[in-house]
């Protein structure tokens, strides 16, 4: 009896424990326009942001994640109530009712039931929630915050406390003052002694002072709660307005400067930088663009790009920057001067949030009972376009603009990881319940009010099977009561893990803004941007009416709010090929597939009480089952030897319902007369110790290409290098990759020998390679006083170890190294020796 009470007293204790245990601090950070050039993410090679980039490697970091749309108002409006904008209805911020944030929910509009994610932590989580700067828009009004009640901890709404400073007043009319950039798009570098007035800083000081006054008195300021800290950072929202300390020393102050110095790299793709690297564009320039119909112009919003293309023609007097060029080539060169400009004074609103997060980061660690038990999350709004497409600013739905950092980082368990799965904007609220475990809010009859789905699955796991498309959602607003083409009906994005649609819909037959719905003309958009970023980043190869792509379409209409998928997870499904495959394969292939079957929790599932449908791109074939077996030899002849490659179509039907519950498409690589090959010749320019690639040629079909120079250098793009500089004397092998057919890579290598005069070859060698636990390096000649380091692909430094003495063979120990390739760097007098070598696990 004793044994079986202290049993049951063990229990009550571990009970009462669970029910006292303490709630994590939450804070928010969203910041303004900021698209994801920035450290972590692989949209910009420059970026600069350590201290975001110190934080993110505590959590996970989310690289496939949209917002719900590309404006202020209904974006933060989406992520706060989390609810999709159909069912807010709040499509601009024009329209949005800046006063009474409430007034945006009523009985006429059909959307009167409404939560926001710090009214439900308040009312129904136990949470002192506080907000600082910009979060909901028209956040200067105190949007949606109960200024009547003096009692923070009776208060309704959102918040109990809210901090306001606007910055406008006083910077604005500095920034007008010292304008550098047009009409349409300002900025301007400030001096530095501005910096206190500004609104972020006031905002982190604000916070700052907060942590403090939280560390040292605790939940006596808080109404006994925890909090929930909502930290709004203006920037890199335009006017871009910034104190010169945050510009890079690219930005070009003087165009009339001798000697003129470009602020952009060039060649464009010249490395090392000598210049702001632009966003890419497709040959010819503006194909793009060029190539977009007639809804997708409108959206491209064009007005600042021409601007800056008649920037030069403007100038009455055009600086000669070079005695060979013509005036021609002077104007082009200041519009891109121009551009680029504008793009290292939004990069330099960047900086200053990044500085600003570090001072609040700074003061959160310094506080660790808060730092320790606190879940950080930072986002922004949405993105923002810097020339894609002609279009700078937002309110489009490529990914530019759709696209945003999201870092989810719980401190009671830091963990770095990397997820690329499709993720929305509406998820950050049921995320937060679920990390809280607390039941969602319901409408009034009991149904499922929040549209998002939670995203703590894939933190705990990020290669979890995982189908949620994000939908993106614009409606172009009234002028003065006039219709505007694209107001009568919404524009929509659907993002997947790997694709992306844009369906527009007209008012009417264009150019007829009158609203009629059987008139209206769709438009459509698809993009393979690929599960990694790998196949079309940039968005250019618009594949809507390649008739290879009509299942890829039909499955994402239906996520569309007057389709059957709307707001709702799909199930996954893989396509798994059983045996191995060729390069490329030949007419007489047997190609064996296996379909595996995820349900939305990304549990798998047997395959019982489901159709499995298979269909290709080169023949009617139609099979059924969860296996499939296919023979090249039913392709026609003639249809193969045209074609390179061949898609496979699965569909999976639901018995009961006949409802689709799972799509994918797996591409597969044809024909060995297709195999790429490629040539190219190294210029070595000993004295500058620079080498050129010339003569390039490629041929076949092939997915990509990158260079690795030999130096720690790796150039992931399909461009031509320009001329590349080392560091010092010595032999590089420069290598060009071929990515191509089914899996395959294939490596074209040269030498660049840059060997100065007296400067001997060495002669070593590397083994085992591949290796596991140590590496091998043996010398044919002694070398004395020599450093050895290890550098990983992106550049990082992985080991270093220096050898005072004389060298001849030397074991390396790489145990600690993951499976992948890296560079050996040997330095030892005249000497510098590099040698890829691979770790395998």
């Amino acid at each position: 009896m004793r044994t079986l009470s202290l049993f049951f007293l063990i229990i009550c204790a571990f009970r009462l424990s669970a029910q006292v245990a303490e709630k994590p601090y939450i804070i928010l950070i969203e910041m303004d326009d900021l698209n994801t050039y920035i450290q972590g993410y692989p949209a910009f090679p420059q970026a600069t942001t350590p201290n975001l980039y110190a934080m993110e490697q505590n959590g996970t970091v989310f690289t496939n994640v949209h917002c719900v749309s590309p404006k202020c108002a209904p974006s933060r409006t989406s992520m706060l109530t989390g609810k999709d904008v159909t069912y807010t209805q709040v499509y601009d911020n024009t329209t949005y009712k800046c006063n009474d944030f409430r007034k945006n929910f009523n009985v006429i509009k059909g959307n009167e039931e409404v939560f926001t994610l710090p009214e439900y932590l308040k009312d129904s989580c136990g949470y002192y929630t506080y907000n600082i700067g910009k979060i909901l828009h028209c956040y200067e009004n105190y949007s949606d915050f109960d200024d009547a009640t003096a009692d923070a901890c009776a208060r309704q709404y959102s918040w109990n406390d809210e901090f306001v400073y606007v910055e406008d007043d006083i910077i604005d009319p500095i920034g007008d003052a010292e304008n550098d950039g047009l009409y349409l798009l300002k900025w301007a570098h400030l001096n530095d002694t501005i910096l206190p007035y500004m609104e972020d800083d006031v905002s982190v000081d604000q916070a700052i002072d907060f942590l403090q006054a939280f560390a040292t008195e605790g939940t006596a300021i808080t109404c006994g709660d925890p909090f929930f800290l909502a930290l709004g950072i203006k920037k890199p929202h335009a006017p871009f307005y910034v104190p010169e300390s945050f510009f890079s020393a690219d930005y070009l102050d003087d165009f009339f400067a001798d000697p003129y110095n470009k602020p952009y790299n060039d060649p464009y793709n010249a490395y090392p930088y000598n210049g702001l690297v632009m966003p890419p564009q497709p040959e010819p320039r503006w194909a793009d663009y060029d190539s977009l119909g007639y809804m997708g112009k409108l959206f491209a919003s064009t007005n600042e790009e021409n601007q800056f293309a008649a920037y030069g023609d403007g100038l009455a007097v055009l600086p000669e920057i070079d005695p060979d060029l013509t005036d021609s080539e002077r104007v082009q060169i200041l519009n891109e001067s121009q551009r680029a400009n504008a793009i290292l004074a939004y990069l330099a609103g960047v900086n200053l949030l990044d500085y600003e997060l570090g001072r609040f980061f700074t003061e959160l660690q310094s506080h660790p009972d808060i730092y320790n038990n606190c879940v950080i999350i930072i986002t922004s709004d949405h993105g923002f376009s810097l020339g894609t497409k002609k279009h700078w600013g937002k309110y489009s739905m490529w990914e530019p603009d759709m696209q945003i950092p999201f870092i989810y980082i719980d401190m009671r368990d830091p963990v770095y990881q990397v997820c690329d799965k499709s993720v929305s904007h509406l998820d950050l609220f049921p995320t937060v319940l679920d990390m809280l475990d607390v039941p969602e809010p319901t409408f009034a009859d009991g149904s499922r009010y929040l549209d998002g789905y939670s995203i703590l699955p894939l933190v705990n796991n990020p290669n979890l099977h995982w189908e949620r498309p994000a939908l993106g959602t614009i409606r172009v607003k009234e002028a003065g009561g006039v219709l505007q083409e694209g107001s009568c009906f919404s524009q929509f994005s659907v993002r997947t893990n790997r694709f992306h649609l844009i369906r527009y819909a007209t008012n009417n037959i264009p150019p007829d803004l009158e609203c009629n719905e059987a008139l209206s003309q769709l438009e459509y958009e698809l993009y393979d941007v690929g599960e990694h970023r790998e196949t079309d980043p940039n968005e250019w190869n618009n594949l809507w009416d390649d008739p290879e792509y009509a299942p890829v379409m039909q499955y994402l209409l239906q996520f569309l709010p007057d389709s059957s998928m709307y707001n709702r997870r799909a199930f996954s499904v893989d396509i798994n090929a059983v045996n191995a495959l060729p390069c490329m394969l030949p007419n007489n292939a047997k190609i064996k597939l296996k379909a595996n079957l995820y349900d939305t929790t990304g549990v798998a599932l047997g395959g019982a009480g489901y159709t499995f449908i298979w269909t290709n791109s080169l023949t009617g074939a139609i099979s059924y089952g969860k296996t499939y077996a296919f023979n090249m030899l039913t392709v026609p002849p003639a249809v193969f030897s045209a074609q390179d490659h061949i898609m496979f179509y699965l569909d999976v039907i639901d018995n009961v319902s006949g409802a689709r519950v799972a799509f994918n498409t797996r591409t597969f690589y044809i024909n060995t007369a297709n195999t790429p090959n490629a040539t190219y010749t190294l210029l070595n320019d000993v004295p500058s110790l620079s080498t050129t690639v010339t003569d390039y040629t490629i041929s076949g079909t092939y997915a990509s290409t990158s260079w690795n120079f030999g130096d720690g250098t790796v150039l992931n793009n399909d461009l031509i290098p320009d001329t590349h500089h080392y560091a010092a004397a010595g032999v590089y092998p420069v290598k060009n990759y071929i990515a191509f057919g089914n899996g395959c890579s294939r490596v074209i290598k040269h030498n660049a020998i840059l060997m100065r005069e007296g400067e001997p070859e060495m002669q070593w060698t590397v083994y085992p390679n591949p290796a596991s636990t140590d590496l091998h390096i043996l010398f044919r000649e002694h070398l004395t006083d020599a450093t050895i380091t290890v550098v990983n692909i992106m550049g990082q430094q992985c080991a270093s170890e220096h050898i005072a003495g004389v060298l001849n063979d030397y074991t390396l120990d790489i145990s600690a190294l993951p499976a992948g390739t890296y560079l050996l760097e040997v330095r030892s007098g005249i000497h510098l020796l590099h040698k890829i070598f691979e770790v395998a696990r």
